[in-house]
């Protein structure tokens, strides 16, 4: 018989392979979007250089680098979800089981787990005492699974944001020069290069000869982001160029980002009893009607962090590896809508996702049972 741990790792891991099969396209929008900075117009800039609208993002990366364009970092981020949510599910029940939100019986030690009602009718009578069990419950699983997946992240996010190869090299190098820090460039990269000193934009953001985002020639050198050709060859470049700290940039706000976790899911048990004592449906329409509110709710409150985690862990983040920095930046350099770019984005994708998550998790974990 298998260990209601193990049974609930099992159940997220089949919810984290198929929510990365149904949303992986919408994520890959939503990363580059999070991804690009202020927007510059480029003479010669490829279309892809602006995100105007998912659809017409998707219409866009689907002409120009197809199908696998759509799926770009999906080896990852499946990597990256399958023990994700395994191991975010495992220490959750476990940690309601501990802090006595979920009470799991002998019967239950026999193949048999109680559902929402029976957990919440079985918590402390002090109503606040049981959302902070939850709360708490939610966020230390949320610490523990971003702290164990975060080099998987981050390998994810710089495969997607990566430019394609037949894109064009000013655009590929774009975000280079709005690191410059100043409002009014000329929109020719070109003009920018005779305006200024050459050696003056070396040293300010911290390149050589071989990495010149002001030249026409697509650069090269250990000094420029290199091309990763695949997950593995991700992971090796990242530890040769950049060392083992660079799997575990963006983690501050990844953790930052459990308080999203912490809303979503005591929200989730409360909207699912909420509507089984309402409504007389199917219990999966609960669990879906449920999934989407919490997420939306959570997320809408939260989404911030998510910008300023893809910032961190994209390919020019090492002009910002102070959070505090990046928070000033974009909010003197780009205004606060930076801090909600791609929301929109992340709505269509939270509530797919979410939905198959989730459901996915309580038919796996039922049928385990």
């Amino acid at each position: 018989m298998l260990d209601d741990s193990l049974k609930d790792a099992i159940a997220g891991g089949a919810a984290g392979f198929a929510s990365s099969l149904v949303v992986a396209p919408l994520d890959v929008v939503k990363t580059r979007k999070q991804a690009q900075k202020a927007r510059m117009s480029v003479r010669g800039a490829s279309a892809l250089g602006a995100m105007e609208g998912t659809l017409r993002s998707i219409q866009r990366i689907f002409i120009h680098e197809g199908i696998p364009g759509l799926y770009r970092g999906v080896g990852p981020m499946m990597l990256g979800y399958l023990p994700s949510w395994s191991i975010y599910f495992a220490v959750y029940e476990k940690s309601k089981e501990l802090l006595g939100v979920n009470k799991r019986s002998s019967q239950q030690n026999q193949g048999s787990k109680k559902n929402a009602e029976e957990i919440i009718e079985d918590a402390d009578p002090e109503l606040y005492k049981f959302w902070f069990r939850q709360t708490a419950s939610a966020i230390f699983a949320g610490a523990a699974s971003v702290t164990f997946t975060n080099p998987i992240w981050v390998v994810k996010t710089r495969i997607v944001t990566q430019s394609h190869p037949k894109a064009n090299p000013l655009t590929d190098n774009a975000a280079a020069v709005t690191n410059l820090q100043f409002r009014n460039l000329q929109t020719d990269a070109q003009s920018c290069k005779k305006r200024l000193p050459l050696f003056w934009l070396k040293r300010r953001i911290n390149i050589n000869d071989d990495c010149n985002p002001l030249r026409l020639e697509q650069p090269t050198g250990p000094a420029c982001s290199p091309t990763y050709r695949n997950t593995l060859d991700a992971f090796r470049k990242i530890y040769k160029y950049e060392g083992i700290k660079a799997f575990y940039r963006g983690l501050t706000p990844s953790l930052f980002g459990t308080l999203h976790v912490g809303i979503q899911f005591p929200l989730y048990e409360f909207f699912k009893k909420s509507f089984d004592d309402l409504f007389e449906t199917q219990r999966n329409v609960h669990i879906i009607l449920a999934a989407t509110l919490s997420k939306v709710t959570a997320s809408a409150i939260t989404y911030p962090h998510e910008v300023l985690r893809t910032r961190l862990q994209s390919l020019d983040a090492p002009t910002h590896n102070s959070m505090a920095l990046l928070i000033r930046d974009i909010w003197r350099l780009e205004g606060w809508r930076k801090y909600y770019a791609g929301m929109g984005t992340n709505f269509l994708r939270t509530i797919p996702a979410s939905s198959v998550t989730i459901l996915s998790f309580e038919l796996v974990r039922d049928y385990l049972n």
